[in-house]
């Protein structure tokens, strides 16, 4: 029984409640990640897993006690039972799959990048114009508990400063492929981008960065860059993403939030909360839990699954839509081309 067509049939809150069935696209971390969120919400249906990997497609379908498995996703876009799909695939077929989910009729939920380049989010955004269908972009540190609080908190923020900077990333993986994944600043870049949209809340003006392949011989993928961001409101960023080192001190990702009148910290994978108000803090605090943990939820991951259903079943726009997720990677390739030309990129 398709959601679209019975939609009248929800009884939100109710014994009755419908749960839309979904379709898992790419069984590895991720897949199973959202799997495993899925199972414990109970918010959805899993009626199918797609994977090129036969393997891990027929494990996940076991062990989540799916209807079925394939290794072709158009046999789950086919399917007039699946009302959504999940997209946890390598970064190249985002938009391959993107577009055929839309054509479909399905609802996507869509690991984050959107697409590897700014041409194929326009594609995406066109075909999604018009359907009515959800389509939402898996940037979950809008939902952490602690990024909530800051944008509560702070209305209008004077300077950002951010950073996801992690140890060297191994040559031979996925994400690194300059085809595959797009290398590390847009794998993980993409997030701090997003992240730096939705704090300073407004859109990005202007775009200016230096950098390079610094810790890789073996490409000529970008992999460590430093930009500043000025958005239409004024506000300004600043941006360190690579892959140079990572230390305990500040963690792999970190956020800075100066207000004129004192600063917001965010430390330990944004974990840790320090409030000052001049040289003092004024309040202090660390979550715990990790991203297993469905009622501290510090990931955002729960928080993030959630939007998706109400999406689908209330008919709210995405917190994150094509809109943003086609931002974060455009920021991207504004501060590539920025460290190419040498010159300060206006966005559109």
């Amino acid at each position: 029984m398709s959601l679209q067509n019975n939609i009248e049939k929800l009884i939100v809150g109710g014994a009755d409640v419908y749960k839309p069935k979904v379709a898992i696209i790419g069984c590895g971390n991720f897949g199973r990640l959202h799997s495993n969120t899925i199972k414990k919400l109970d918010n959805f249906e899993i009626l199918a897993y797609a994977d090129i990997n036969r393997d891990a497609a027929e494990y996940c379908c076991k062990q989540y006690s799916a209807k079925y498995y394939c290794e072709d996703y158009r046999r789950v876009l086919d399917d007039k039972d699946i009302d959504a799909v999940f997209v946890c695939t390598t970064h190249d077929s985002h938009y391959t799959i993107g577009i055929d989910a839309i054509a479909a009729g399905k609802h996507v939920f869509m690991e984050k990048p959107l697409a590897l380049t700014p041409a194929h989010c326009d594609s995406i955004k066109k075909a999604i114009e018009g359907t009515g269908l959800k389509f939402m972009v898996g940037h979950k540190m809008r939902f952490q508990p602690n990024i909530k609080k800051v944008k509560a908190e702070v209305k209008r923020p004077m300077i950002i400063v951010a950073q996801m900077m992690d140890n060297r990333w191994p040559d031979n993986i996925w994400p690194q492929d300059p085809v595959k994944g797009g290398g590390n600043v847009l794998s993980q870049g993409c997030h701090i981008f997003d992240l730096i949209t939705y704090i300073a809340g407004d859109w990005p003006d202007t775009v200016y960065a230096e950098g390079g392949t610094l810790n890789h011989s073996n490409t000529t993928i970008i992999d460590n860059i430093v930009a500043t961001v000025r958005f239409k409101n004024r506000v300004i960023a600043s941006v360190a993403i690579g892959d140079a080192g990572c230390n305990k001190f500040t963690s792999k990702t970190m956020l800075q939030v100066f207000t004129g009148n004192g600063c917001i910290n965010l430390s330990n994978a944004l974990h840790k909360y320090s409030r000052y108000e001049g040289q003092d803090v004024v309040e202090e605090f660390e979550l715990t839990g990790d991203y297993t943990d469905m009622t501290a939820d510090p990931q955002g991951f729960y928080a993030e699954v959630k939007e998706f259903y109400q999406c689908i079943v209330d008919g709210k726009e995405p917190l994150v839509g094509v809109v943003e997720g086609s931002n974060a990677v455009k920021m991207v390739h504004a501060a590539f081309e920025s460290i190419r030309t040498g010159c300060v990129q206006k966005m559109g």
